[in-house]
């Protein structure tokens, strides 16, 4: 076929289409990529992992969100290609400082949420009066009524009927009329709140259980003979939940 100047036209070879552009370095270009899926590779691995352990410290929604944001940071800081040096070194730094911390994002996100802080405040309570061989008198303690107090700051309306069932409770005889009751309807109120914080949440990892308390004998049996009530250090005890093993 031929032009209307008689000549024929100039074809472009088959492989013009394919062929890549000069201003491309396949060696970057495969570079790129490889950093492109190690970061995919991070986020897919430390996303779960995170939000779990912000859930361990009873985190509300504002948390797992900055856990989030964190992470793509860290990814979007490993890709040269998207953001100057300078905001690779801000993004890392934040990634650093957030991402791995999650109990201080928990923190400064408002705390745990109430259903947390409730079961965790509730079991604290319960195993310290448990250890006492004068449970009406641990009453006085103030390391009880510390806890008792901090109880009753985390109340809302998710928590009100086990907050009151462990009121009801604490210091009264397993045996006496119409406490069995109250501890069934206690341990379904327990049950509840612990579906809604979930497995294993870090505040078990800070406490001692009961069965595992040592009590001295004799101290024991000093206070029962002379019907004092048990020394105390007189400081509050605060929960410190230690980090929890990872699944």
């Amino acid at each position: 076929m031929t032009n209307t100047h008689g000549t024929h036209p100039r074809t472009r070879p088959m492989d013009d289409a394919w062929r890549m552009p000069a201003s491309i370095d396949p060696s970057r270009l495969v570079a790129d990529i490889a950093l492109a899926v190690v970061g995919i590779g991070i986020g897919v691995w430390l996303i779960p992992r995170q939000l779990r352990r912000i859930r361990q410290f009873g985190g509300r929604p504002l948390a797992r969100v900055v856990m989030i944001g964190s992470i793509v940071a860290l990814v979007v800081a490993l890709q040269p290609d998207l953001v100057s040096a300078e905001g690779s070194l801000v993004l890392l730094l934040f990634a650093v400082l957030v991402a791995f911390r999650p109990q201080d994002v928990v923190r400064l996100t408002g705390g745990p949420r109430p259903e947390w802080s409730a079961l965790a405040e509730g079991t604290a309570l319960r195993q310290l009066v448990a250890v006492r061989s004068d449970r009406s008198a641990a009453r006085r303690l103030p390391e009880v009524r510390a806890g008792l107090a901090r109880l009753s700051s985390v109340e809302s309306p998710a928590t009100a009927r086990y907050i009151e069932l462990v009121r009801a409770t604490l210091f009264a005889d397993p045996d006496a009329p119409g406490i069995p009751e109250r501890l069934a309807a206690l341990a379904v109120e327990e049950a509840r709140l612990r579906e809604v914080v979930g497995p294993r949440p870090a505040f078990e990892g800070g406490l001692v259980a009961v069965e595992e308390q040592p009590t001295s004998p004799s101290r024991e049996a000093r206070t029962a003979s002379s019907g004092a009530e048990p020394a105390s250090s007189g400081h509050e005890a605060p929960i410190t939940p230690a980090e929890p093993p990872l699944e």
